[in-house]
């Protein structure tokens, strides 16, 4: 769910990256069959249209955080689950598809309290970084000079009264 919920935000960076009508991003969006197009496509374009280089490198850095996190949840909802004698979930097993050499990998994970632990950790931190996912919608828009975002009032409220522009971006103070 907060892996999704993150997705989401990239969705907004889109909606402010693209012009056009009501439904124009989201027909790009769902236009690019996975995630990882999608957010390449964010970064192609940020760079293409933002010239405020601690923006877009920003955004790219909130991309790799993002994928990085995709590997876990791509684990989990992906993979084949083993049970016990009693039915109850003993393993998972995730498979990775491999170009060269060995064609296919298999990783098993015991689903022990270090892997419910990996879960809680990958969802934590994608829960902590979905504020700062909304941040840089207001200074995409900002960049590019438009306003097509309309966010929720409770996270407007939330943006304005927390700092909206990542300290790198501030320039510094002449002495």
């Amino acid at each position: 769910m907060n892996w999704a919920n993150n997705e989401s935000v990239f969705l907004a960076m889109l909606q402010a990256l693209v012009g056009g009508g009501k439904h124009t991003a989201t027909i790009i969006w769902h236009s690019h069959r996975s995630t990882m197009a999608r957010l390449e496509l964010i970064s192609r374009l940020a760079r293409d249209q933002i010239q405020d280089d601690v923006l877009t490198a920003d955004i790219d850095s909130a991309i790799a955080a993002f994928k990085g996190a995709s590997r876990a949840r791509n684990f989990f909802c992906h993979a084949t689950y083993g049970y016990d004698s009693k039915l109850r979930l003993q393993s998972a097993q995730g498979v990775t598809l491999n170009q060269e050499g060995i064609p296919i990998n298999f990783e098993t994970k015991t689903m022990d309290a270090a892997t419910m632990n990996e879960i809680r950790q990958a969802s934590m931190g994608l829960s902590e970084r979905n504020l700062e996912l909304w941040q840089l919608v207001p200074r995409i828009e900002a960049a590019l000079g438009v306003r097509r975002v309309r966010l929720p009032p409770q996270l407007a409220e939330a943006l304005q009264s927390q700092e909206t522009h990542h300290p790198r971006s501030e320039a510094p103070k002449p002495e």
